[in-house]
């Protein structure tokens, strides 16, 4: 017996048809508004830029060299086209200026102008690079090379903690016009404040801050310090450090005594990032603990390293040990307790983390109650790793939310803080940051001249 499609199914089946032309039609669209906007933007900075364009092709005659260098690099579909950027000259400080990402990368605007780039999308590929990478990553290649990348926001700011190729499928997924606008205009504080991998080469690897000797490390760099060092069973602390961090060092002595007592600073926060800008060093990644901690989790589940939490409020790490078993099943947290505990149970705490067989303590109490914590206790504690972590524990459980990335992208994660609980961070932020930028400026390259050196010398 024939059976006949009912009017309601009839119906449904030309909706879905009429909701895949909509889509199509939506996808054209907005590919060809893309468009518009990359040639129309490149049009303009082109015409923009050609004086100065100019004063670098006779700079470049005048020394010897060729203006341009070109390379073969990959774009949407595999196909292959030249790309130009500008020759590095040597010089003093003006040829410097040439020498930036942004002049330096400039000539890729006419990539852009001719559509085999857009203003953003995936880093250009080339060929040889393609050829190593694995096919899950390849799918780059379904878009325009962009002249903006999430890697170039993300490594210049000290955020890069997925591999190019990951970020590279990020905005190849993520090819609308807000998102590609919003990416554009983090872009500019990005190339003018951030510092490009290639010069992380050549960081040292310790930044002095104000006498303080702090461990200059990329991410992947730090962790795998940390879990080789629970491995062969080392018995350190390590101490993340921000401006407020600074500026209470400079206040209170016996802070910057524990500081100098730990193994391990981490630099934490776009505050140093700009310090070491007018230090003229370099900071390869800013390591806060808020990043630190879901990668370390990443890297150490499934292994023998387990970790104890102890601080904030009562219920909050609670909270975040459940967050913590739901996205890590493999994860070993040893124990955990909130830091509301009366001076003469301490020691059964302590006894308590021993016991526990934890190789990494976090403790959450807020800076430098925290510090102070582990400095009393270190004699007693058996753990491989200490650390203070300041509000992290909130932001895992879910109290206090995270900045969202595009905040994060353009250093302003302290501004959404401050918006958060203005009452408690303002002195922090509004007085404390200027206050540290003070100190940089003032004593930055002569930090024996601080008031708290004079203090120590005194005593």
């Amino acid at each position: 017996m024939v059976q006949f499609a009912s009017q309601s199914e009839i119906m449904g089946a030309s909706f879905n048809k009429f909701r895949v032309v909509v889509s199509r039609l939506r996808f054209r669209t907005v590919g060809l508004l893309s468009r518009v906007v990359d040639w129309v933007v490149s049009l303009l900075l082109l015409l923009l830029l050609w004086p100065l364009w100019l004063a670098h092709y006779l700079l470049a005659k005048l020394k010897g060299h060729d203006w341009l260098v070109w390379r073969e690099v990959m774009g949407r579909g595999a196909r292959t086209f030249k790309l130009a950027e500008a020759t590095q000259l040597p010089g003093g400080l003006l040829v410097r200026l040439f020498n930036s990402p942004i002049v330096a990368k400039s000539p890729h605007l006419w990539a852009v102008w001719r559509g085999d780039m857009s203003l953003v999308g995936p880093a250009p590929l080339e060929p040889g690079q393609a050829r190593q990478l694995p096919t899950r990553f390849l799918r780059r290649l379904d878009a325009r090379p962009g002249l903006v990348h999430s890697y170039f926001i993300k490594s210049r700011t000290n955020i890069a903690f997925a591999s190019e190729a990951e970020l590279a499928v990020e905005d190849t997924e993520r090819a609308d016009l807000k998102t590609q606008m919003g990416k554009a205009a983090r872009a500019v504080p990005a190339a003018l404040l951030g510092t490009a991998p290639e010069d992380k080469v050549e960081a040292p690897d310790t930044l002095d801050m104000f006498g303080l000797q702090m461990t200059n490390k990329t991410l992947p760099e730090a962790l795998d310090q940390i879990i080789d060092h629970c491995r062969v069973g080392k018995h350190e602390r390590i101490a993340f450090v921000n401006p407020d961090c600074i500026n209470i060092s400079i206040r209170e002595a016996d802070y910057r005594e524990i500081l100098e007592r730990s193994d391990y600073i981490f630099p934490d926060g776009i505050g140093l990032q700009v310090a070491c800008k007018l230090l003229r060093t370099q900071m390869k990644d800013n390591l806060n603990g808020t990043d630190l901690f879901p990668a370390l989790c990443e890297r150490i589940q499934g292994t023998e390293i387990g970790i104890y939490l102890f601080g904030a409020q009562p219920g909050v790490v609670d909270a975040m040990v459940e967050n913590l078993n739901a996205a890590y099943t493999d994860l070993r947290i040893c124990g955990y307790r909130h830091g509301f505990v009366e001076p003469e149970n301490m020691p059964a705490v302590v006894e308590e983390i021993n016991a526990s067989g934890a190789h990494i303590l976090l403790v959450a109490m807020g800076v430098p109650r925290q510090e102070r914590w582990i400095d009393t206790h270190w004699p007693n504690l058996t753990v491989n790793l200490a650390m203070g972590v300041g509000g992290l524990f909130d932001f895992v459980s879910g109290r206090i939310p995270r900045a969202p990335i595009w905040m994060r992208e353009l250093g302003l994660e302290w501004l959404f803080r401050l918006i958060q609980e203005p009452g408690r961070l303002w002195k922090r932020y509004v007085i404390g940051n200027f206050v540290f930028l003070w100190h940089v400026m003032r004593f930055g390259k002569h930090p024996e001249k601080l008031p708290h050196a004079k203090a120590k010398i005194d005593q």
